[in-house]
């Protein structure tokens, strides 16, 4: 159980920040006690009180709040009523969550070669996929296979592990950071078994049981189901069209001390943005000062931006911060290489590779020299990515605002996402009602630790010409009949 936390300073300090702005109930709609409730939900939600943290005293509230204990008493009984909070006679009242449907995660989103996805449901047979990025592998891998073959025999003679990655491979990597500004010896990086890899391995050295993490919201998902695994106490940031809100952040980690800050500084994969050199700044300022390290998934989208400037990593605004910068091939060559790699100082990434050595001794050789073999022709696939998805990205919006005019999207700066608030309904129901009409889409929730963002779809754009003239034409028939219920 968390510690006790002393109310009396925090509903003093809150009262002036964040609890002032929600608690107000001067002339909001409803009972006051309503407005309480609701302003402890959001609180809990976001986690600014934590699950199973027990709650001020409902005379502390009146007195704090100038309001009456029977106005607190009900606000506490409607918490009870909707899963928020439960009491333990002699002990007092605690905070929760309601209990709900399992959380998405990654897997379910898997194909598997008999069954489909693993979502279920009766489809059409033509299943049009608007949640997964993963293009066609470059037209350069049928060679880039059949002359590595010696090269892979020659590996298999030598019987090495290389457990922190190829040789060869490493070093091209190192060049790759050097060249666009964050200058990288090879012993600072170690490839791992697809970015997730990278990811899970962070999280498995840097963050305690049940420790905070401070995470966007929305995220990826593969964040959240690393996080969750660990039961960790995510903390909320929320972010949209302008990035992540910087003052929420500062608060977040004045209150939480967070283990881990997860973030995608150059693309976020869910709503195209990216990180302003202020809000970089912000970011590895408010950390050099604590223990927190940072996790930059940053190179999943690497040479693919549609900016002609291509900016350094997060790492290179302080070398010697703890950042790990999280990378992979999966988007620019091939999701089936499995070939990813993580980039920090040399001791913590020794202690990294260490880790991984546990798990599995090294990751497979045949996909290291494959994957080397094509970032030999980084430029031209880049190139060929960057054109395509600029075209579909033109397409998808086109087409989406024939179809269901009343959607509402910032283009992208960067990434294959759209983000599309709806004007009015769940997101999630309209999910499952596309479904039944061929599409699979995303609903906003599915990114977030809270369930908050059920007014919003997220759509992957690079997708074929045929299926995105199918796609977008079923999604508006699916909103007709969503929209007339």
């Amino acid at each position: 159980m968390p510690p006790m936390r002393d109310w009396t300073c925090f509903l003093t300090t809150m009262n002036r920040t964040i609890i002032w702005h929600l608690l107000r109930t001067e002339g909001a709609p409803g009972p006051r006690y309503r407005s309480i409730a609701q302003c402890f939900e959001a609180l809990i939600s976001v986690g600014h009180i934590r699950v199973g943290e027990k709650l001020p005293g409902e005379r502390d509230i009146a007195d704090a709040l100038a309001v009456s204990r029977t106005t607190v008493v009900q606000a506490y009984k409607q918490l009870k009523e909707s899963g928020w909070a439960e009491s333990t006679t002699g002990r007092g009242t605690f905070a929760r969550r309601p209990l709900k449907k399992r959380a998405t995660r990654m897997m379910d989103w898997v194909e598997t070669p008999d069954g489909g996805p693993l979502t279920g449901s009766a489809v059409p047979s033509r299943v049009v996929d608007f949640v997964n990025p993963t293009p066609p592998a470059p037209i350069e891998l049928h060679d880039a296979v059949t002359s590595s073959a010696a090269e892979v025999v020659r590996l298999a003679d030598s019987a090495v592990h290389y457990l922190h990655g190829l040789p060869d491979l490493r070093q091209w990597i190192a060049e790759w950071y050097t060249a666009r500004g964050l200058p990288t010896r090879s012993n600072e990086i170690v490839v791992t078994s697809g970015a997730q890899q990278a990811l899970a391995l962070a999280c498995r050295l840097f963050m305690r049981p049940h420790g905070s993490v401070v995470l966007e919201s929305p995220t990826y998902l593969g964040a959240l189901d690393q996080m969750r695994s660990r039961s960790a106490h995510i903390v909320s940031i929320h972010s949209g069209a302008e990035g992540f809100d910087s003052d929420q952040l500062t608060e977040a980690m004045r209150s939480h001390r967070p283990d881990l800050i997860y973030t995608m500084s150059a693309c976020h994969s869910v709503t195209g943005t990216a990180m302003t050199d202020g809000q970089r700044q912000h970011v590895v300022d408010l950390t050099s000062a604590s223990s927190t390290v940072i996790v930059d998934d940053d190179d999943v989208y690497a040479g693919l931006s549609r900016n002609s400037v291509q900016r350094a990593p997060l790492a290179a605004v302080n070398p010697d911060a703890p950042i790990i910068t999280i990378g992979g091939v999966g988007k620019l060559l091939w999701d089936g290489l499995r070939v990813g790699w993580l980039r920090a100082p040399a001791p913590l990434a020794e202690r990294l590779a260490r880790l991984k050595g546990v798990e599995d001794l090294g990751t497979s050789l045949i996909a290291q020299v494959v994957s080397l073999e094509l970032l030999h022709h980084h430029t031209e696939i880049a190139a060929r990515r960057r054109l395509e998805a600029a075209e579909r990205l033109h397409l998808t919006q086109s087409l989406l605002r024939a179809a269901v005019p009343e959607w509402r999207w910032y283009t992208p700066a960067e990434g294959w996402s759209l983000w599309i608030a709806l004007p009015h309904g769940s997101a999630t129901q309209f999910a499952v009602e596309s479904r039944r009409n061929g599409v699979l889409i995303a609903a906003g929730s599915t990114f977030t630790a809270d369930g908050s963002g059920d007014d919003h779809l997220r759509l992957v754009f690079y997708k074929s010409t045929a299926d995105l003239e199918v796609g977008v034409r079923r999604l508006g028939e699916s909103w007709m009949q969503f929209a007339a219920v």
